[in-house]
């Protein structure tokens, strides 16, 4: 796979896995950080700069309850990262567009205020924001005051467009908790 790439002129910048990492079920959990272990072994192995991933959560639990989840779950996948020379890129979707995904979304690490905790308790270069400006809008969170506060912490970034659908905001709310 390195020759293609390098015959070709080619970079691969980052490589993805998106699952829950704190998810509430123990086994799922396992099997989510035991993949995305493989998922930072096979950037190392490509030479794969950055692995970009959601921190997870457990819907059941409370912020609080879920940081100290956090605190047993990524301290162990940001080491296993940094021993590979590899990043770990945090996508800041709060992935909360389905019924299913209530309440309070699958991703925890949506917002500067969280990112901060998460930052306290994994401070380390290797972990940092795989940056989506498209869910800080409909979140109403100010994505260029976020690029300031957090460029030293942006490993990645998505770019997609974004429309914001007036007649859909007013019937579902930035929630998306209409019934369309």
């Amino acid at each position: 796979m390195r020759d293609v790439l390098d015959r070709h002129g080619l970079e691969i910048s980052s490589l993805a896995y998106y699952p829950n990492n704190l998810h509430p079920d123990a086994a799922v959990r396992r099997a989510a950080n035991a993949h995305l272990k493989r998922v930072i072994d096979a950037a190392a192995e490509l030479e794969v700069p950055v692995v970009g991933t959601f921190v997870g959560r457990d819907q059941t639990k409370s912020v609080p309850d879920n940081f100290r989840l956090f605190r047993r779950v990524w301290p162990g996948l940001v080491a296993h990262a940094e021993s590979r020379g590899v990043k770990i890129a945090i996508e800041n979707c709060p992935m909360i567009f389905s019924y299913d995904e209530w309440p309070g979304g699958t991703n925890l690490a949506s917002t500067p205020a969280v990112w901060d905790e998460m930052f306290s308790i994994v401070d380390s270069p290797s972990f940092g924001l795989n940056l989506d400006p498209s869910h800080l809008v409909w979140l109403m969170i100010d994505y260029e005051r976020v690029v300031r506060d957090y460029a030293a912490k942006i490993l990645h970034v998505h770019a997609k467009d974004l429309e914001i659908d007036r007649d859909g905001l007013y019937r579902n709310g930035t929630s998306s908790l209409g019934m369309g």
